[in-house]
């Protein structure tokens, strides 16, 4: 393994990580929005 390999393997996990909390933060933000559509639907 070259000298460059981990600290870019690392960069991508952090890369990663950051995608995967934006994604569950966006998810949140939806399932939430629709859960209160739903109920404003009154179903």
């Amino acid at each position: 393994m070259r000298d460059g390999e981990p600290f870019a393997l690392f960069r991508a996990t952090a890369l990663d990580v950051r995608v995967m909390r934006a994604f569950n933060e966006a998810w949140e933000h939806a399932s939430r929005a629709w859960g209160d559509t739903l109920s404003d639907t009154g179903s």
